[in-house]
């Protein structure tokens, strides 16, 4: 059973309007090295280590709002085992937090459905793991996200 993003986005009670979302560029791509210095700007504007390009995994997604990108978040996809982890969920500076918690929350609604769909057969994921810090978990909350017991480890699976 694939996840459906718009019962997702109603599920958590996002609003993706006036968001656009667009695949982060696949390694060879020549936006790429642009695009993974932003983030490496937003990671280090929040007092966080950046990203190196070998850890960025194929499935990414970054939204953009009226101002341009907005915040960007991966999946790494565990085929074989129907687990995947959402990761390095990041927001651009200055961007308030009703507008942070909401474009993270359509972002985990958008790698939930696109999990699984990049190869053949496509792949089915029934469990996610998330781990974040504290301002994100209330994001996975709304989405029927539940603490795994470890420190910001938080797992959804199928209702």
């Amino acid at each position: 059973m694939a996840h459906d993003f718009t019962e997702l986005l109603t599920r958590g009670g996002f609003d993706a309007a006036g968001l656009s979302l667009a695949p982060f560029p696949l390694a060879g791509d020549p936006e790429r090295p642009g695009a993974l210095a932003m983030v490496n700007e937003w990671s280090r504007a929040a007092g966080m280590p950046g990203l190196c390009d070998a850890a960025v995994p194929p499935l990414g997604i970054i939204a953009g709002d009226a101002a341009g990108p907005a915040a960007v978040m991966w999946c790494f996809e565990s085929f074989g085992c129907g687990v995947a982890w959402l990761e390095y969920a990041m927001a651009r500076p200055g961007l308030g937090w009703d507008a942070v918690a909401n474009v993270l929350g359509v972002l985990v609604c958008a790698l939930m459905a696109s999990a699984g769909k990049s190869v053949d057969p496509p792949g089915e994921y029934h469990t996610f793991r998330a781990c974040g810090r504290l301002a994100n978990l209330r994001v996975l909350r709304r989405l029927g996200f539940v603490h795994a017991g470890n420190l910001h480890v938080f797992v959804s699976c199928p209702r």
